[in-house]
């Protein structure tokens, strides 16, 4: 027990001067959210009921049958924000046309306006970045008032988006030394994105010290929040047989009719975190539920059980 304990005060002592001097820096970088107006923007853009979602939506530029859009509308999810945490934006409307595209290293600018099909042709480029340009977000949104905006008409393309998508694969089991057994499941993906994203809201008392020395925030971790997403997998095109949810680092499948029921409605309800934004089953009480999280995959009986806690764990709140 005496060598841990010697083992973290020799790291903080060595780590403290470095940290400290990162966080004496002048910040040079804001995100997407922390731009001044942006509250006052999205409390206009965004209103606490079911409607704001409008109908499912898909890319413009991928190509989506009229049979894959029934399917996405059918068994479309609806997500519970908590209180104090972020309502979704809409990529293509309020993040997209305000950036640049620009190449690294260097950042010469490739592309002063990105559209879809630009951003499409360069997406699996990683020398290409797109940077915020704040002058034309605030010449375009932040100076549109409530007033305009209702005059206009309050219509889906004004609203916050959850974008579907539609993915077909063969899966193949093993069947204790016989023919495997071959799947041709659907997979639904629904997506939301969220402005900022945050560590978990409960995580150990010195990381929160190393990072307050360091000048980083752990509720504002990094902007645009891509990867709050749930798969819906189908048989036969029709037939739920499990829930897939992004969750941190990994993905965390479960069985309709073993770990949740299939609703009446078809459209299942799912728990955003508080800060992470991880998605996790509704508990549907009012009372805070933590969710045990964990870095890396050596922990999953924890995750699972939690037996063998590792010192250094975290918990979501829903």
């Amino acid at each position: 027990m005496v060598r841990p304990l010697l083992f973290i005060l020799i790291a903080l002592l060595i780590l403290t001067p470095i940290l400290y001097g990162c966080a004496t820096k002048k910040k040079t970088y804001d995100n997407f959210a922390q731009w001044p107006g942006f509250d006052e923007y999205y409390a206009d853009r965004c209103r606490e009921d079911e409607a704001i979602f409008g109908p499912i939506r898909t890319s413009p530029y991928m190509e989506t049958t009229q049979e894959e859009k029934r399917l996405l509308f059918t068994y479309r999810p609806r997500f519970v924000i908590p209180p104090g945490g972020y309502l979704p934006i809409d990529f293509y409307r309020d993040y997209l046309p305000f950036t640049t595209l620009r190449e690294y290293p260097g950042g010469e600018t490739v592309h002063e306006e990105v559209t879809p099909q630009i951003l499409k042709q360069y997406q699996r480029n990683t020398r290409y970045y797109l940077e915020f340009k704040y002058d034309r977000y605030v010449q375009a949104v932040l100076h549109r008032t409530m007033d305009t905006d209702a005059a206009a008409g309050n219509t889906v393309d004004q609203l916050p988006a959850v974008y579907g998508r539609v993915y077909r694969e063969v899966v193949r089991f093993p069947s204790d030394g016989k023919e495997d057994i071959v799947l041709d499941p659907t997979f639904l993906k629904y997506n939301i994105l969220l402005a900022i994203s945050g560590l978990s809201a409960r995580i150990p008392l010195l990381y929160k010290l190393l990072l307050k020395l360091a000048g980083l925030d752990p509720v504002n971790w990094h902007d645009l929040d891509n990867f709050v997403a749930v798969h819906v997998v189908l048989l036969n095109n029709e037939v739920p047989i499990a829930i897939i949810l992004a969750q941190h680092n990994h993905h965390r499948t479960y069985l309709i009719g073993k770990d949740l029921e299939m609703p009446e409605d078809k459209r299942f309800v799912f728990d955003i975190a508080l800060m992470s934004n991880e998605l996790y089953l509704s508990s549907s009480i009012d009372n805070p539920v933590w969710h045990r999280t964990i870095r890396w995959s050596l922990e999953l009986k924890y995750l699972l059980s939690g037996e063998d806690p590792p010192v250094a764990r975290g918990y979501d709140v829903t």
